[in-house]
């Protein structure tokens, strides 16, 4: 039986900071470019500003992370896209009751190929969607489907739980 998807919680810093350096990476920008694009001081998304001296955290005004979206041409949706867990997409997509179940013994009737779309799930919990490259007997490729990580991906066999073929219909 399926369980039910956890709750967030409440936003965390690390969150907050972690989507804004993906959101730079996204932009092939350092975070100090990525704020400098977006007009502000150049260390404004430095690590070295995210606690004060005595210890506090520090975070970023919603007028500098609007204008870094701006400067990276990304919706507030791939901020919350990137801020989130690698399991974010996946529980608002309503997807996370589909595949908690799997089992990675379960075979479906059809094998996975090379270029269809697969979910992913690894040993150490993370849920990744891609399209398949290459399957051998020790790894797997994938080419991105996400924003949060572009380009491809490599996967040892081992540390896969189960792989699952996406199969879209239409009714």
């Amino acid at each position: 039986m399926a369980r039910q998807a956890k709750s967030q919680g409440p936003l965390t810093h690390e969150q907050i900071w972690s989507a804004l350096d993906r959101l730079a990476a996204r932009a092939s920008l350092s975070p100090s470019g990525l704020a400098r694009r977006a007009g502000l001081d150049p260390t404004t998304f430095n690590k070295s500003k995210r606690v004060t001296a005595d210890g506090r955290e520090r975070w970023p005004s919603t007028e500098s992370v609007a204008k870094a979206l701006t400067a990276a041409d990304a919706s507030i949706a791939t901020f919350v896209e990137l801020m989130g867990s690698e399991r974010l997409g996946i529980e608002r997509l309503g997807i996370e009751r589909l595949v908690d179940g799997a089992r990675p013994d379960t075979q479906p009737a059809t094998a996975i190929r090379r270029g269809d779309r697969v979910v992913v799930k690894t040993r150490d919990g993370e849920v990744v969607i891609g399209e398949l490259k290459r399957r051998t007997a020790k790894v797997l490729e994938l080419t991105a489907n996400d924003a949060a990580w572009p380009g491809e991906r490599t996967f040892a066999a081992s540390d896969l739980e189960w792989i699952a073929r996406i199969v879209w219909v239409r009714t």
